[in-house]
């Protein structure tokens, strides 16, 4: 523990961010550990709004908004005490994601040309049922006046991504001026920022590592690639709540030949060495409000497919890429997510490396310069 520090702070998480661990808990992590690490800081995590009440630190870190609840207290009570509040919100705009879930519910996973036309009915439904029930609560007025208050009482505003921004401003009718972007990363000593090695085999190979469910999108990798068995598909994830698109993904994927399915968690370091025998990385995903395993395979020299920009933040994390490292697809369309691959796993052209904004040491320093010019 530091006895000389410039900051101290509270992380502020969701109740159950270590026994249910998601994007959000490694990013307070990781931020914690490389900020103390570099700078005179002192960092408590505290999952209770009642600790707030406490604490003798005078700054609040709220870790996701999207637990607006919870997030709401730990603002309230931040209010009470004289606290500053700054907020990574790790928002996305979630009408696709649910779209998919509530479709999957009724066991549709494959959209025609009116996908369109599907969601826009779908979305005015989910509204008008929220107006009058409260659910789906992420579509109720309740859920987005709590975000709204959130937003007004929080004094300074660090999203992962100028999209992120923009959804959030976007949905919450505000200019949150009182803002910087503080990218996301990824763990560089393992994840090394390599140059393009083309593997040793000449099978083409991609792989895809992400839990295996409907908003990630497998099964349409699958489909997109059913008549290129050329290419050896490889998933990499453990099995989501939806069991029978999981069933379904690998009954399709061992139908269409050269597939492998590896249904589990696997340490890092056994990743890294699946993806040195890939060519591209493809997640044609309906949500990600960064990507990180595109990152990492991106830093482990493989091409990488991603979805649009309405699906995750493309510009910010690959903007310079696109066309030449990264390719961009519709995750509705298999003809798009296919042209994708091909074009990716096509090219002989040389890699740029890895950008060094990825790293954690990278995210600690802005983080800590935010504190800094917030405090002036």
């Amino acid at each position: 523990m530091k006895d000389n520090y410039q900051y101290h702070l509270l992380f502020c998480n969701r109740a159950d961010c270590f026994s249910q661990p998601g994007g959000d808990t490694v990013q307070m992590l990781k931020t914690k550990e490389y900020l103390e690490t570099s700078y005179p800081v002192k960092i408590d995590i505290v999952t209770d709004p009642e600790q707030v009440l406490v604490s003798k630190a005078t700054i609040l870190h709220i870790f996701n908004i999207r637990t607006v609840d919870q997030t709401l207290e730990f603002v309230s009570n931040a209010k009470k005490t004289g606290k500053k509040i700054i907020l990574s919100p790790i928002f996305w705009d979630l009408s696709d994601a649910l779209f998919i879930i509530h479709m999957s519910k009724l066991k549709i996973y494959q959209f025609n040309r009116f996908y369109g036309l599907y969601k826009l009915i779908h979305h005015s439904l989910a509204k008008t049922i929220a107006l009058f029930f409260g659910k789906p609560y992420s579509f109720s007025k309740i859920y987005k006046n709590k975000i709204l208050n959130i937003l007004i009482n929080t004094d300074l505003i660090l999203p992962n991504s100028a999209e992120e921004l923009k959804q959030l401003e976007h949905y919450s009718g505000l200019k949150l001026s009182s803002s910087k972007i503080i990218f996301n990363a990824i763990d560089t000593s393992l994840f090394k920022l390599l140059t393009f090695t083309p593997p040793k085999n000449t099978e083409k190979v991609i792989v895809c590592a992400a839990r295996i469910e409907p908003i990630k999108n497998q099964l349409s990798l699958v489909r997109a690639l059913s008549k290129n068995n050329d290419i050896h598909i490889i998933l990499v994830g453990k099995i989501g709540s939806d069991k029978e698109y999981a069933n379904l993904v690998k009954k399709e994927g061992e139908a269409r030949g050269n597939f492998t399915l590896i249904a589990d968690h696997i340490p890092q370091h056994e990743l890294i060495n699946i993806m040195k025998k890939a060519h591209v990385h493809a997640l044609p995903s309906f949500s990600e409000t960064t990507g990180l395993s595109s990152i990492e395979a991106l830093c482990c020299g493989l091409r990488i497919v991603v979805s649009e920009e309405q699906f995750c933040p493309v510009q910010t994390y690959f903007g310079e890429k696109i066309g030449r490292d990264v390719f961009v697809c519709n995750p509705y369309e298999h003809e798009s997510i296919k042209n994708a691959v091909l074009s990716s796993i096509n090219l002989q052209t040389a890699m740029k490396k890895c950008d060094e904004k990825f790293s954690w040491e990278n995210t600690a320093h802005h983080t800590f310069q935010a504190y800094q010019d917030f405090e002036q």
